[in-house]
This record gives C-alpha cells, sequence and structure tokens, in this order.
C-alpha cells in the first residue's frame, strides 16, 4: 500500500492505486472506498451532491485523524483544502 500522505499530496501519481476496479486492491488500514455521487441523467454532477461528498471526506478524514498522527496530518490539510 502506498502512503496516505504521498497519495493526498500527488494523486496524480497514484491514479492507477485510485482508479483500482477491485476493492481489495485498495482497501487496507489508511484507505476506504466510499461513494462520492452519482451522475445525472444530464451527465453532470450537481453542486449539492459535490457538498454531500465533501462533508463526508471531510468527516472520514475527521474521523481517521483522531487515531494516528497520518490521520492527523491528512485532517489538517484537508481542512485547508476544503476551507
Amino acid at each position: 500500500m502506498p502512503d496516505p500522505r504521498e497519495v493526498f499530496e500527488h494523486p496524480g501519481g497514484h491514479w492507477d492505486f485510485l482508479t483500482t476496479s477491485a476493492d481489495t486492491d485498495f482497501e487496507g488500514q489508511y484507505f476506504d472506498r466510499k461513494e462520492a455521487g452519482r451522475v445525472g441523467q444530464n451527465g453532470c454532477v450537481s453542486s449539492s451532491t459535490l457538498t454531500g461528498v465533501l462533508e463526508q471526506v471531510t468527516e472520514c478524514i475527521w474521523g481517521k485523524g483522531s487515531e494516528d498522527t497520518v490521520g492527523e496530518f491528512v485532517r489538517e490539510k484537508s481542512r485547508r483544502f476544503w476551507a
């Protein structure tokens, strides 16, 4: 598994990992898949759906942040990113 900090800071370099089709190749101690909203009939994702996704991701990062230092790092980065 790649380092969560590295994936967070450089997602493009880990695109194959992030988009792997098998959950077993992705999920582990630091990574968990969540549904990120569905595309509407018009082929777009609504702003309210994206807001919901941001809230879910932030909640997940905050929960993990209370458990270890990697989570705290990602939580702090996400706070700045989503602000």
